[in-house]
């Protein structure tokens, strides 16, 4: 859970930057908003953060 809620931090933090510098115009700020939801969606899908992690021991052998 504390994976989920380090992402969406991060996310709003650099949105707001984007949104505060008053450099970037509307529609970058909705492509990087795009972007980062994708990522988001991208990180929830592809793993569990809250599970351990078990790396797999990497056999040397031949046939």
């Amino acid at each position: 859970m504390m994976g989920y809620l380090f992402v969406t931090f991060l996310a709003a933090a650099v949105l707001a930057g984007l949104e505060l510098s008053g450099r970037v115009p509307r529609l970058a700020l909705e492509l990087a908003a795009c972007a980062m939801l994708i990522g988001m969606a991208g990180y929830a899908w592809q793993g569990s953060p809250a599970l351990g992690g078990a790396p797999r021991g990497v056999s040397l052998t031949t046939r």
